[in-house]
């Protein structure tokens, strides 16, 4: 069925008739339809060999897609395009791989047993793609390597010491794993104007695995949806209109915001619940607030920042809400630490809009970082400014009786709860929760007036 590809496990080879053929130095085919055949054939091969070896009750095939380049260019650079070329090919196994009845792995596992290696320009070889099975013992390691989320860079000590080198490099952005805080706000401010954009290698990679992912995603949602697109090839989330906002974070008619919240909330869960069920990273959202050029920077930032948070918000408000089969077991935290809140201002010159796209692992690995650490830094300032008006506050809030001010941990405490109606959001007996918010309205006022 392959004849194409040839296996030979005495030599820990994959031989393939003929090459993939990539455009001068870059990672991009010369012909892609033309290398369908090839990529086709080579997914059959290997599923097929995995599933005699599961039949038998033997280790699965750990294969490396390895790159070179001609030893022309500095050997950074050789390194880093050798390993987007082999990128580009494992990217499209192992979406083939995916696609067979016969396959029986899923994409997380199949990602674990096919990887990448750039050796860029040190060997003879010139301007290939290889593919070669790995030992047991040097699978481990390369294993041990993979990043979640993009996956597929795997640039270990094990390629090097087929060199006889030291340990391979990585390229930057391409093998970042997203380790997330327990806690952390994602009201982050996002990129500054001097912030670089994501490298266009590492989208197109990314992109590549979510094609499967958009597959899945539109067929669990059925019907197209007429006012949001999904494109996550391309890293986007496209609406075919704008929120409309007044003069802050308010819409300017609610009620006609509901229908546009509520798709894009069902195409984003869609995307979601389909990774899970690929047993994929869950994919991360960024919500991009923009302004005019015209405004201040900071008074443009802090309202682009507050509709993105608004939009933010709403979405998450409508997932919240479903109960956790719908959701496809993926629970609060999980659905919350996908979305964040990005105000540029009036940097990208795109005029006042929200907009949504997909990040790379490695960028909201850095965002993450970035907020966790604004946090921190905002806890502190407030913590400072509490101490020097504590014993003032503590003193006029004394009269008190249901609020009391822990300054040293940043929280006003409640010394009795509300009382709700049953599974309902009202109060049980509203004339009786009077005291208890006009206590609070009164704490805060007087915090607001001595911080001042």
């Amino acid at each position: 069925r392959a004849p194409l590809v040839s296996l030979d496990l005495l030599h820990l080879s994959v031989r393939t008739e003929r090459q993939w053929l990539f455009l001068g130095d870059r990672a991009e085919y010369v012909d892609g339809p033309s290398e369908a055949e090839l990529i086709g054939q080579t997914a059959v091969a290997l599923v097929e060999c995995n599933a005699a070896l599961a039949a038998q009750g033997m280790p699965l095939l750990v294969v490396a897609l390895e790159g070179h380049t001609a030893n022309k260019e500095p050997v950074a650079f050789n390194e880093t395009l050798s390993l987007q070329r082999a990128e580009r090919v494992r990217a499209d196994v192992l979406f083939a791989m995916l696609l067979l009845p016969t396959n029986s792995m899923s994409h997380a596992a199949l990602q674990r047993h096919v990887l990448a290696r750039g050796l860029g320009g040190s060997v003879k070889l010139e301007r290939c793609v290889e593919l070669r099975v790995l030992p047991p013992s040097e699978a481990q390691v390369a294993q041990e390597g993979v990043h979640g989320g993009i996956g597929a860079v795997v640039a270990v000590a094990a390629a090097a010491l087929a060199e006889g080198e030291g340990e391979e490099g990585r390229p930057s952005g391409l093998s970042h794993k997203p380790k997330y805080p327990a806690q952390v706000s994602f009201s982050s401010s996002g990129y500054t104007d001097e912030d670089a954009a994501p490298p266009a290698d590492a989208r197109a990679a990314y992109g590549r695995e979510l094609r499967v992912v958009q597959a899945g995603a539109l067929l669990r949602l059925g019907e197209p949806l007429s006012l949001v697109q999904l494109d996550l090839p391309n890293l986007e989330v496209v609406s075919q209109r704008q929120w409309l906002f007044g003069e802050g974070n308010q819409y300017v008619e609610p009620a006609e915001e509901e229908e546009l919240l509520s798709q894009v909330a069902a195409a984003l869960l869609a995307v979601l619940v389909e990774c899970e069920a690929q047993g994929m990273a869950l994919a991360l959202f960024a919500v991009e607030g923009h302004t005019w050029h015209k405004q201040p920077k900071e008074d443009a930032h802090a309202r682009s920042l507050a509709r993105a948070q608004r939009v933010r918000g709403d979405i998450l408000a409508r997932l919240l809400a479903l109960p956790a089969k719908e959701r496809g077991g993926i629970g609060d935290v999980q659905l919350e630490r996908c979305f964040l809140a990005l105000g540029h201002g009036g940097a990208h010159g795109k005029g006042s809009l929200v907009e949504l796209r997909v990040l790379l692992p490695a960028e909201a690995a850095s965002l993450v970082l970035a907020a966790e650490e604004a946090h921190a830094q905002e806890k502190e300032t407030l913590a400072r400014s509490l101490a020097t008006v504590g014993a003032e506050a503590k003193k006029e809030l004394q009269a008190l009786r249901l609020v009391r001010l822990e300054a040293d941990e940043l929280l006003l405490a409640l010394l009795r709860q509300f009382k709700f109606q049953g599974d309902a959001a009202e109060y049980a007996r509203p004339e009786e929760e009077k005291e208890l918010l006009d206590q609070i309205a009164n704490a805060l006022h007087t915090l607001a007036r001595l911080l001042a």
